[in-house]
């Protein structure tokens, strides 16, 4: 079960890098049961990999879509 957790955090973070900016909300709001720490978590680690692979607008996006909104938090 932890495993398939695993894979549905890294789908919704692969979504959200393919796909317009503008989406996010609708694309996180659709999957409410993986806004959680973890998620958090691993946005920011995939945030410093694209940072350190020279991408630093998807970086930067990234790290700012990581911050813990009040909605966020009230789920981590």
């Amino acid at each position: 079960m932890e495993g398939q957790k695993n894979q549905d955090y890294y789908q919704l973070i692969y979504e959200l890098l393919a796909s317009p900016k503008e989406r996010a909300e609708e694309i996180l709001s659709a999957r409410p049961e993986l806004i959680d720490a973890e998620l958090v978590k691993l946005m920011r680690v995939s945030a410093a990999i694209l940072e350190g692979r020279g991408e630093r607008e998807p970086a930067n996006w990234f790290k700012n879509l990581s911050t813990p909104s009040p909605s966020l938090k009230q789920n981590c």
